[in-house]
């Protein structure tokens, strides 16, 4: 069954924001989702990167209509597939059913939210940010500054 799930979006599109609509498509994953952006007057970089690769790690389909100038340049630069003002993330579907494939191990920089390839625990840097942190068996970040140690 192909079910939509509409809500309108206001403000500024930041981690918050993010962190709330990845609540309501985990719960329901495999849903189409759509939003009407015309209230939204600012997209956070980092927080647009990361809701754009949670949706397609979930396998969902997440549609932002009516965006200002800004915001399409925005979530443009981040990756997102633009068409007339509609800024749409969609998961990659796999046509191999009976193929599994490993996850590629990745972990979210702490500062920035960028989604980076890592080769398994141990201390990292992000190359966008610059900041350098650690990540633990479960994938989880912890920045240096957390860690008591200087950059």
């Amino acid at each position: 069954m192909n079910q939509t799930v509409h809500f309108i979006l206001k403000g500024t599109l930041d981690r918050p924001m993010v962190e709330s609509l990845m609540e309501e498509i985990s719960a329901r994953p495999h849903i189409r989702y759509r939003a009407d952006g015309s209230g939204l007057f600012s997209v956070d970089f980092a927080s647009a990167c990361m809701l754009k690769d949670r949706v397609e790690k979930q396998g969902s389909q997440l549609a932002i209509m009516d965006l200002s100038g800004e915001c399409r340049v925005a979530l443009q630069y981040c990756g997102w597939n633009l068409h007339d003002g509609t800024a749409l993330v969609a998961s990659e579907s796999n046509s191999d059913v009976g193929t599994v494939q490993a996850p590629e191990p990745a972990a979210y920089c702490p500062e920035c939210a960028r989604k980076l390839q890592i080769q398994g625990t141990g201390l990292y840097s992000c190359p966008v940010c610059g900041t350098h942190f650690r990540v633990d068996s479960r994938g989880r970040t912890t920045p240096y500054e957390s860690l008591g140690v200087s950059k």
